[in-house]
């Protein structure tokens, strides 16, 4: 169905946001010698705990990104 204007934004800018943070970590990788199962672990959870936050995303998505599904 059909989404609200309002909260696809907010879910973009969360993804944007959220891709952003990860380039960088991906380019502090190259610079130093962190894990990469660590940072990815780490990454996916957050992309969840952000979309979580966005208000009035569709149940099915909320249900997706909640910790019982982790």
């Amino acid at each position: 169905g059909d989404m609200d204007p309002k909260i696809e934004r907010d879910l973009r800018a969360t993804v944007y946001g959220w891709l952003a943070f990860t380039f960088e970590m991906c380019r502090q990788r190259l610079i130093e010698s962190l894990d990469a199962d660590f940072i990815a672990d780490l990454f996916a959870h957050a992309l969840m705990d952000s979309l979580a936050r966005v208000p009035g995303i569709p149940a099915g998505l909320a249900e997706a990104v909640s910790p019982q599904q982790r």
